[in-house]
């Protein structure tokens, strides 16, 4: 009896330390939510739970009454949920601006979202990412959802005592379900992700989306085709990507249509080793974007692109397994017995070697002496010389600005550091200053810092920065 009770104590404590953190991922589709429930062990992920609940026409709140009897069956509440959104649902597009605006991009980037959406600025939630940047311009990857689309799904949560933590597209979801969970992930890489209509291509390298086309499922043409043609408008010139990752209804399909015919080795979604996800389920692909949602709630993802305002999110605490913890100390513990050990074995020696040092340290000191009035010495010297090329260097600049800059314009400060100098005023016409900087043969690279806005009256204030031809000669 007694060894009965120990066997079980033993179960439970084995069982307590070995458990993880729990997460709910979600994918909504236009027909369809799928709920998956992901829990992180000591070694592995596994999916606990899964299921799929066909939507009715009163939409996300209809089906509160069924979930929440799902969970409790579960045994689940206030669990982190993250949501991926069909990107039939949202919008995605490539976007350029100045590279000026990069100082305040998503200000800039909420400005001007009418220009880009078909809805207004305050009918969305955005997120970004850079995808590349040049001496003049941001090219962007624009992500969008309407706010009555996430205002249903925070109702939701609401009733159901979740904590929401993010928001995002199916494809960056996938994408990071991809990245964490296949082993050999390649440094650049495509996933090729097909929907009932649509399919999503996008290339990932270095963990950040690099470009991104969806397309409507062409009538009368085959999966397998219709991605060789797609891989054919890829840009030629750069990096090119090693591996194809395919997630979608027809993953196995356009795979085997595939085999022989393109020169990238492919990984359909099925074959991503995962615990709890049957390959050989219909409703695998429709599981694996809300496997990549939960996987926010159990640990840093790549694309970290998140839809769902900063105000709305859920703080989640990762806490650590009981058995890590354990083990940590234990660590801990031998490493400071260890240094203990060798402290006491080293000592002796120490020791001996401080009494020849305690025989040399006059003489050591005295050397030091000489070498601190030596460095003293030296750095005045420094200091002299720089206040040397300094002061002409400074006069010569403001002569010139004082001689070349306009009647009309006012600079309310100047900074001169090195061969930068950095200007910032007002003036009728402020796009004038930098041809006339550049004429002036003492000015290069002259530039805007940040865009030009116009003040009550009329003026253009305006931040210039150049570089001082000769600034390095003092004179």
């Amino acid at each position: 009896m007694a060894w009965q009770k120990m066997r079980t104590l033993g179960k439970a404590v084995i069982s307590e330390m070995m458990a993880g953190t729990g997460s709910l991922g979600a994918f909504w589709e236009q027909a369809q939510l799928t709920l998956v429930h992901l829990k992180k062990g000591f070694t592995s992920l596994e999916i606990a739970h899964g299921s799929h609940f066909p939507l009715p026409d009163g939409g996300l709140e209809a089906l509160v009454p069924e979930i929440k009897e799902l969970l409790l069956a579960w045994g689940l509440h206030s669990l982190p949920v993250s949501l991926a959104v069909s990107p039939q649902m949202g919008f995605v597009r490539q976007v350029t601006l100045p590279r000026v605006a990069r100082e305040n991009l998503a200000k800039v980037l909420d400005y001007e979202l009418d220009r880009f959406l078909p809805l207004s600025a305050d009918q969305l939630y955005f997120d970004y990412q850079i995808i590349r940047e040049t001496e003049t311009d941001l090219h962007i990857t624009l992500m969008a959802l309407p706010r009555t689309l996430i205002e249903s799904w925070l109702n939701m949560c609401a009733e159901l005592g979740l904590n929401p933590i993010s928001v995002e597209l199916a494809p960056t979801s996938v994408a990071n379900a991809f990245a964490l969970l296949e082993k050999r992930k390649p440094a650049y890489w495509l996933l090729f992700q097909t929907g009932d209509q649509d399919f999503d291509l996008i290339g990932i390298q270095n963990n950040s989306v690099r470009q991104w086309r969806s397309q409507r499922l062409p009538l009368g043409e085959n999966l397998p085709s219709s991605l060789r043609h797609e891989l054919e408008q890829l840009p030629e010139s750069g990096a090119k990507p090693t591996t194809l990752f395919v997630c979608g209804p027809r993953a196995s399909e356009i795979k085997a249509g595939l085999m022989g015919n393109l020169s990238l080795p492919v990984v359909a979604d099925c074959e991503i080793g995962i615990k709890g996800l049957d390959p050989k389920s219909e409703g695998t692909s429709r599981l694996f974007p809300a496997v990549g949602a939960a996987l926010r709630g159990v640990g840093r993802v790549p694309i970290k692109t998140n839809l769902l305002p900063g105000l709305h999110r859920a703080v989640v605490k990762l806490t650590g397994l009981f058995l890590t913890r354990v083990l940590l100390i234990l660590l801990l513990s031998f490493s400071v017995l260890w240094i203990t050990s060798i402290f006491m074995q080293k000592k002796v020696s120490l020791w001996q070697v401080e009494r020849q040092l305690a025989q040399l340290r006059p003489t050591v000191q005295q050397i030091e002496k000489k070498l601190t009035e030596a460095e003293a010495l030296g750095k005045q010297l420094q200091d002299i010389s720089k206040m040397v090329e300094q002061y002409p260097r400074s006069l010569m600049v403001l002569k010139e600005l004082t001689e070349i800059i306009p009647e009309h314009t006012h600079l309310y400060s100047l900074r001169l550091k090195k061969r930068q100098i950095e200007l910032g005023g007002r003036s009728l016409s402020a796009a004038d200053l930098i041809s006339i900087l550049e004429k002036s043969g003492c000015f290069a690279r002259t530039e805007f810092v940040s865009p030009i806005v116009n003040d009550d009256t009329g003026s253009e204030i305006f931040k210039i920065k150049a570089e001082v031809k000769g600034a390095g000669r003092g004179s």
